[in-house]
């Protein structure tokens, strides 16, 4: 018997917003890599992200083990956007004065 030896496509595709998501699923690359960093296995991150596959996520730690300047320049830029977009949003609603008053109450408690 001969195994096929056909190329499969890594199952990661980037929407409209920049993100890139996993096998079709609303999971980001962000999110798989830091459950990766934390020392989860395929397995583990499988049983917690169940929308994942376990062949997706084998696919892309393979991708992202050959590419790892790439996913970690990737991941720079999100993280870069995610804090001016936290910026943003905390000074145009005030927010981050609404989240210290709720912290204030609440140690008061």
């Amino acid at each position: 018997m001969t195994l096929q030896m056909d190329a499969v496509p890594v199952p990661m595709a980037m929407d409209a917003s920049g993100s890139i998501r996993i096998g079709g699923t609303r999971i980001t690359l962000d999110n798989l890599m830091a459950h990766f960093e934390a020392g989860e296995s395929p397995e583990e991150i499988v049983a917690q992200l169940d929308v994942l596959n376990l062949a997706d996520v084998y696919l892309v730690r393979g991708y992202c083990l050959l590419h790892p300047d790439e996913v970690r320049a990737y991941l720079k830029t999100r993280s870069v956007l995610a804090k001016q977009a936290k910026t943003t949003i905390e000074s145009e609603t005030g927010s981050s004065k609404f989240v210290r008053g709720i912290l204030s109450r609440n140690k008061e408690r």
